[in-house]
């Protein structure tokens, strides 16, 4: 009975995986609690706005812009994608959650609507 190239390649034992070639599970971790940390002071907004527009006497305009000033560099996206694809954003990646949490937890001494609304 003839041997198939796939019979004899089901019955050799897989070679060990390479340091590469192994799932990173200590790396997608790190990555994933920035993330959500990010996610996490983002969200704070919402539940400020009441105290923004009370502390700084915005109006519902101002305050309504806050949140699209916050969603503006989602606009980006794309760009820094184009960007990821040709070089090595490694240190965007571990100080874009350090930046946000820093900026989100100086909104509560923001002098003004300027420099609260520049901290997006």
């Amino acid at each position: 009975m003839p041997t198939t190239t796939s019979a004899i390649a089901k019955s050799q034992p897989a070679a060990p995986a390479t340091e590469a070639e192994r799932f990173q599970t200590g790396r997608v971790l790190t990555i994933s609690a920035g993330h959500a940390v990010h996610d996490t002071y983002t969200a704070f907004l919402p539940s400020l706005l009441p105290v923004f527009i009370a502390n700084l006497s915005l109006s519902m305009t101002e305050a309504g812009l806050l949140t699209v000033f916050m969603q503006g560099p989602s606009l980006l996206q794309p760009f820094i994608g184009h960007l990821a694809d040709r070089v090595s954003l490694r240190t965007f990646v571990i100080l874009a959650p350090a930046v946000t949490a820093a900026m989100m937890s100086l909104l509560g001494v923001a002098p003004d609507y300027a420099v609260l609304a520049s901290s997006w």
